[in-house]
């Protein structure tokens, strides 16, 4: 069982540590330098610009057990929302915890853009769920919506 809320600024150094570790395998031409200064960045900006929710122990709510972070604004050629993150802790994953998220988020039952698809996860998620991600790295870079 869990709560969504909202994140707090105390929330930001969990956030972005498990969202920079967990996606560093999906990038691994990077060196470490490059990869954690360019993509704390654009973490930092997506979190900044775009929604984020919080699945959180109930009984403990700064014990944080998952996020989902996106942009509900239609982009791209199929004017669609972007999803960038999604993470759930290592002991809690295949569990409903990344779904309810999303449903959460109201991400469940559209056809959505993706911008950060992990190597392990990501992959076999997005083909168990054909036409429902379509994954669109160049998402995560709109600073407008433009038509």
């Amino acid at each position: 069982m869990f709560q969504v809320r909202k994140p707090q600024t105390a929330d930001l150094p969990f956030i972005v540590n498990a969202w920079l570790k967990s996606f560093r395998d999906s990038c691994p031409a990077a060196t470490n330098e490059t990869y954690f200064a360019e993509q704390k960045a654009v973490v930092l900006r997506l979190l900044n610009e775009c929604e984020t929710l919080l699945a959180v122990d109930p009984e403990s709510p700064h014990h944080i057990l998952g996020f989902v972070n996106w942009d509900p604004r239609p982009s791209g050629p199929a004017r669609l929302p972007t999803l960038h993150y999604v993470y759930v802790k290592f002991a809690l994953r295949r569990n409903g915890l990344a779904a309810a998220l999303l449903s959460e988020a109201g991400l469940s039952t559209v056809p959505i853009y993706v911008s950060h698809v992990t190597r392990a996860n990501g992959l076999r998620i997005m083909g168990n769920h054909p036409g429902h991600y379509i994954f669109n790295p160049w998402a995560a870079n709109r600073n407008e919506d433009v038509t």
